[in-house]
């Protein structure tokens, strides 16, 4: 904190504001705050240092002083930020500096990145007020030709975002697809602010050594991803399953975007009087792939690759992913017949024997749902990764005629209950391992 005072490189600037104090309760102070990360949010990003005096004449920081840091303080800057600020942006970090590691006072960092949810408009008693943008040491309005414009690139980061998104999911689903046929779950992350990682041969050792020590699967510790391959800008992780072919595949792409992709059984009831059964994935299975696959999937982005803020996630399952492929080359009578290779959602009866039966009225030959979540919070394995693999499965299983899963609460809880048979010991495992929320 002392190293900042006078020091010329840490004028104040377009990326960088002093604050003394707090912004204060007041619906003014509320909509000071708000419009100063709006700010940086709709320009290039920035820091705002709560706790420092300026010299306003020389820009430079004069003096500390030490304002409150307390759990209290952070949570009202939060508060304000997604309540004042439309849409709220992602990437607000908030990193308190004490004066003395006992006390409550220190030094506050509000960091905000560039956002790509651009441009955010700002509330004040509920009602508009305006859009602010950074310009040097200053904050102006945006006009309309230039809000305009921030909207035109929103839509079209999305856009691309979502074309990236096909590409990663393709990509695993025809390397799945060639080397075998049945059903197939793929779950793929895009990070909405893409990162760079620098492939090359001590880097490949690296993710090679920690693919090794690695245990993805959430609630196991048997798994590990044991060939490790390179593939245009990205590493391919493959490991052998029980079923003794490569179940699990993961292609982890340099730019912080991956996507997983895993082979499971096609369970079946017991036969119908009739003569008939059904058949479909197995809830539980699919429930732990996606929690799974998101965690993993995030730890690159946010480790490896760098990323931070949201990510746009996508899950999917086809009943055979081999013949999905080639459906443009079936013939008429073979298409029909493969139209009629429908799956339902599969669970046990019990957590004896594997008995199974529709927990969902509709049934689909390919099924897809999407979502959206910070990375940090996935990659940090606890209650928000629960969340967001809650709100994805949601998104998924209404394909199927169900609202959402039982097994995990959009609060961020996993109910243990609602997991049969192997799985029982995998849901009681993730909520030790990971300290995380259990309800009925």
């Amino acid at each position: 904190m002392v190293a900042l005072i006078g020091n010329p490189d840490a004028a104040e600037a377009e990326d960088l504001d002093y604050k003394r104090a707090h912004y204060g309760t007041t619906n003014e102070g509320r909509a000071e705050l708000a419009k100063d990360i709006a700010a940086f949010a709709n320009h290039v990003g920035g820091v705002l240092v709560l706790g420092m005096d300026e010299d306003r004449r020389t820009r430079l920081p004069t003096r500390v002083r030490p304002v409150d840091v307390t759990d209290h303080s952070l949570t009202k800057i939060t508060a304000t930020a997604t309540r004042n600020i439309l849409p709220v942006p992602a990437g607000i970090a908030l990193l308190e500096k004490k004066v003395d590691p006992a006390d409550h006072e220190g030094i506050l960092l509000i960091v905000v990145a560039p956002s790509p949810g651009a441009p955010h408009q700002i509330l004040a008693s509920g009602e508009p007020a305006g859009y602010p943008r950074r310009h040097g040491t200053t904050t102006v309005q945006l006009k309309e030709h230039e809000i305009d414009t921030a909207y035109r690139r929103r839509h079209a980061a999305q856009a691309d975002r979502a074309a990236r998104l096909d590409q990663v999911e393709s990509d695993v689903f025809r390397a799945r697809a060639r080397s075998s046929s049945g059903p197939l779950i793929t779950v793929s992350l895009v990070p909405d602010l893409p990162g760079n990682l620098t492939l090359d041969q001590q880097t490949v050792e690296r993710l090679r050594r920690s693919a090794a020590d690695d245990r993805p699967l959430v609630g196991r510790q048997h798994l590990v991803f044991r060939h490790t391959a390179v593939g245009h800008r990205r590493v391919v992780h493959t490991s052998d399953g029980p079923r003794g072919r490569n179940e699990f595949h993961a292609e982890l792409h340099t730019d912080g975007s991956g996507s997983w992709g895993r082979w499971v059984n096609r369970v079946s009831t017991r036969a119908h009087p009739y003569g008939g059964t059904d058949s479909g994935f197995d809830l539980d299975t699919l429930v732990h792939t996606v929690a799974s696959a998101l965690g993993h999937l995030a730890r690159h982005a946010a480790f490896t690759a760098g990323c931070s803020g949201t990510a746009a996630l996508r899950v999917q399952a086809c009943v055979d992913a081999h013949l999905y492929l080639e459906q443009d080359q079936w013939p008429a009578v073979d298409k029909r017949l493969a139209e009629g290779n429908w799956a339902y959602l599969m669970q046990r009866l019990s957590a004896g024997k594997p008995e199974y039966e529709a927990v969902a009225p509709e049934r689909r030959w390919l099924a897809t749902g999407e979502s959206r979540a910070l990375i940090d919070d996935l990659a940090d394995g606890r209650g928000p990764l629960v969340s967001a693999a809650a709100e994805l499965l949601g998104d998924l299983v209404q394909n199927y005629g169900m609202v959402e899963v039982p097994h995990l609460t959009r609060d961020g809880a996993v109910r243990p209950a609602a997991w049969l048979g192997n799985e029982t010991a995998t849901a009681a495992n993730w909520v030790l391992q990971h300290r995380l929320d259990a309800v009925d």
